[in-house]
């Protein structure tokens, strides 16, 4: 695997990444077989990827990423996650304390 240095970051990040979105939602629309979606985020790490991208609007992505890397070297990923600006109906801006709130809140649902 190839790697490059992501930006100013001093961050070693692999050409090619994971992503946890589109389509299939690492599984969720197409197998809907957590196991699977796990293999697929080990094979990529095994094969050297380290850059894994996820975000609360990919449905349970970053809850079934979270349950994959649960026994996996800290060092061995860096996870790229996002949140949509969109005020929605109430024209909410989301504060700088609600962002860092939903990157630290514990899992609450069930898995």
């Amino acid at each position: 695997m190839r790697f490059r240095t992501l930006g100013r970051t001093g961050l070693e990040v692999s050409l090619v990444g994971l992503g946890t979105g589109g389509p299939s939602r690492i599984g969720q629309w197409t197998h809907s077989d957590e196991a699977t979606s796990h293999r697929v985020i080990h094979r990529g790490l095994d094969l050297g990827i380290n850059l894994i991208d996820t975000a609360a609007d990919y449905s349970d992505s970053e809850l079934i990423l979270g349950r994959a890397l649960k026994d996996v070297s800290r060092s061995r990923y860096l996870v790229a996650t996002k949140f949509n600006p969109d005020p929605g109906e109430n024209n909410e801006i989301i504060t700088p304390q609600s962002l860092i709130e939903s990157c630290t809140q514990p899992e609450t649902s069930a898995g």
